[in-house]
């Protein structure tokens, strides 16, 4: 039975009505039968189920609604493949380990010719870049410098972690699917069709490719955006992805398995857009939280914001604090590992001997004074002072601070030898200060110090566990006796045990499920480099560093916390995505960034024989984005700086758009949304008209004599 490919023009900015009423249907009406719907993007799939489950219709198929990213995992899971091997910072150190090997054996001829030469990580992140890209883009003809002893090395990985290897987890895929033996995948039996939403135009071939090969076991519909342009629109990317070049559907070839309904036809649709002037850059979240702050006035308690700015992830906390200012709660990401508190504090424990801030003084104090990481008493303080019993180790950052300046300790190399000659010599009291008690706080510092040093030795380079080892210093500065200190262990795992060990993990509830994250990424490390038979590395700096890369980009547990209907994506993230109102901030040359990259080892003539790296990419997707967005809501709001700052220059999409659409003649005419309708209006010879336009304002107080004025400053 041959299936068919078929393809349909829909609005811009829009969800067709009768798919989701047909979406509706088949939730009510269990006897017809599914469809699968492969979204635009992750926002626009959540938007749907979102509203599916808002009409009160009963339970919900999310299996039957995909975006490409997660057609690929379940395609994967349906076919039996083993495992995706995880792609984290733990798994490049694996991988560059494996290429150090494969450098030494010989497999890298063109790229090191020399096996006793050092292979550099950048080779192997280079390396790594080329082979996900090949992977993206189903390409398997270039054997250039390195690439085949590279791909046999990831081969060799997956094979003895029992996995399949990132990398090379779409060409797996594909070769599985199109098998002449190849089975129909769980996930698509049952279905009536599938629905292919609007993609960028640029889509990926391994992406085209996956649905092909779907093709062969089930009838998909094609529903893409047109464009306005009279002609050029594919070439310009105001056209979304085509399969392949089939005509439109008309009323009597249109699919049965669809609902009936009216096939639209290409024209140009009108788009509501108001632009919002800003005196200079860097002002587009004011300028939005002030918008935001009088449409909550007039709008419904369930109506949905979606904030447009493309580098959003570099101002994540500028936008979370300005928005709970305005009194809207974003839907909350998982943070970092690295940003929580306890996992900071335990990577500046393992690696306050590294850099040129090694030991320094605010590193020491801050270790000393940090309440994050919190240990039992038996972490420093493990045996009592030999001759006062009430003395237990503990840091005066005054004793640090002093010494520091007399002994000009700075910090790095040769700084942890000054600090313990400079902490080993007698305290020399101020005259006001009690000299029992400076004497006091003086040892119970060196005690803190020395403890501190005895349980982080197995990662303190040779030379200064040899310090360590000098009993000389370990003597008591008033006292004159011999510290205790508590056991050292030998290497660095189990170093890591010994801390979780002695960690408080009452007083240290929020943090657990992050300090357990770690701790299983770690052993998950370990237990592959054994399988891989790696060499490992016990202690140092060179451990330190392994171990420290593991939290690179980790990503601590989600919080379990609602959020209101907000969202801040990029504009290719908010593909298929609507909203009551919609803000467009940040579109600039300098805030949204459409170069091409590039790629090692490729030359022009080879991007362009490989169809790969074409300059236009990036544009061809903005341009789709763009104008996706400025038919996504009947409200639209532009935040421009571009008009009256001539500093700050639209990106190249933005510009296009503005050069077809001017402001009005006179300040009168400017029209105004119902919610800023009190809003001045300014113009300039850049903005082509008169524009709605917000000023910050600076309010100070001025006091004069019996009395006080404010003044208001606009700029």
């Amino acid at each position: 039975m041959d299936f068919r490919l078929t393809l349909e023009h829909m609005p811009p900015g829009q969800f067709p009505d009768w798919l989701f009423q047909q979406l509706r249907d088949q939730v009510l009406n269990p006897s017809l039968k599914p469809l699968l719907i492969i979204h635009s993007s992750e926002a626009s799939r959540a938007e749907i189920l979102s509203r599916l489950e808002a009409s009160d219709i009963g339970p919900i198929d999310r299996s039957r609604h995909h975006t490409l990213a997660s057609l690929w995992k379940s395609v994967h899971a349906d076919l039996r493949l083993p495992r995706l091997l995880p792609s984290s910072a733990a798994a490049n150190r694996l991988l560059h380990t494996e290429c150090e090997l494969a450098a030494r054996a010989g497999d890298f001829p063109l790229l090191h010719p020399t096996p006793e030469h050092r292979w550099g990580e950048g080779r192997t992140r280079a390396l790594a870049r080329l082979s996900q890209a090949f992977d993206l883009e189903d390409i398997r003809s270039w054997d250039g410098p390195g690439i085949v002893g590279f791909n046999r090395r990831l081969k060799r990985m997956g094979k003895q972690l029992n996995g399949t290897h990132p990398f090379l987890h779409r060409r797996t895929i594909l070769d599985k699917l199109e098998d002449p033996d190849a089975t129909i995948p769980f996930t698509i039996t049952g279905i009536a069709g599938i629905v292919f939403m609007d993609q960028m135009p640029t889509l990926a071939r391994s992406d085209r490719r996956l649905v092909l090969s779907l093709n062969q076991f089930t009838d998909i519909h094609q529903l893409c955006q047109h464009g306005d342009a009279p002609i050029g629109n594919y070439r310009m990317g105001l056209h979304g992805a085509i399969l392949e070049d089939v005509h439109p559907c008309t009323t009597e070839t249109m699919p049965t398995w669809l609902q009936t309904h009216e096939i639209w036809q290409p024209e140009s649709c009108e788009q509501t857009v108001h632009r919002v002037l800003v005196p200079r850059g860097g002002l587009g979240i004011p300028a939005t939280l002030e918008v935001l702050r009088d449409w909550i006035q007039h709008a419904e308690s369930d109506a949905r914001v979606l904030i447009i700015d493309p580098g959003w992830k570099n101002r994540t906390e500028q936008w979370n604090r300005g928005l709970a200012e305005v009194g809207l709660r974003p839907s909350v990401t998982a943070p970092p590992l690295k940003a929580s508190p306890s996992i900071h504090w335990f990577g500046e424990m393992a690696s306050i001997g590294q850099g040129p801030e090694a030991w320094s003084m605010s590193r020491i104090r801050g270790l000393g004074t940090q309440q994050s990481l919190r240990f039992t008493n038996g972490w420093l303080h493990h045996t009592p002072h030999p001759d006062h019993s009430d003395w237990t180790p503990q840091m005066d950052s005054n004793r640090l601070e002093g010494l520091a300046r007399s002994w000009h300790i700075l910090g790095g190399h040769g700084a942890l030898s000054r600090w313990l000659r400079a902490l080993a010599s007698p305290p020399t009291p101020a005259p006001w200060e009690n000299a029992e008690e400076a004497a006091r706080r003086a040892e119970c510092t060196q005690w803190w110090f020395l403890s501190f040093l005895s349980r982080i030795s197995p990662l303190l380079s040779s030379g200064e566990r040899a310090l360590l080892e000098d009993t000389q210093y370990s003597v008591g500065c008033s006292t004159g006796t011999q510290l205790p200190l508590p056991p050292t262990v030998n290497d660095g795992d189990s170093w890591v045990s010994a801390v979780f060990s002695h960690l408080d993990w009452a007083s240290m509830q929020t943090d657990v499920g992050s300090l357990q994250r770690l701790l299983e990424e770690y052993r998950t490390h370990r237990s592959s480099q054994l399988t891989l038979k790696h060499p490992i590395i016990s202690n140092g700096t060179k451990w330190t560093e392994e171990f420290l890369g593991l939290i690179e980009d980790l990503q601590a547990p989600s919080p379990i916390e609602a959020g209101d209907n907000i969202r801040i994506l990029t504009p290719e993230d908010a593909l298929g995505a609507t909203a009551d109102i919609i803000l467009l901030t940040n579109l600039t040359n300098a805030g949204w960034t459409l170069r091409t990259e590039k790629f090692p080892w490729l030359d022009e003539a080879t991007c362009k024989e490989l169809n790969l790296c074409r300059p236009d990419a990036p544009l061809r997707d903005a341009r789709h984005a763009l104008h996706h967005l400025m038919h996504a809501s009947c409200s639209v709001i532009l935040i421009d700086a571009s008009g009256l700052d001539e500093d700050c220059q639209p990106a190249a999409p933005m510009a296009e758009w503005l050069a077809l659409h001017g402001g009005a003649d006179t300040p009168e005419s400017v029209p105004h949304p119902s919610f800023l309708e009190h809003w001045p209006t300014a113009s300039s010879e850049r903005t082509r008209g008169h524009h709605l336009t917000w000023n910050p304002s600076r309010i100070e107080m001025i006091r004069e004599d019996n009395y006080a004025r404010a003044e208001v400053h606009l700029y």
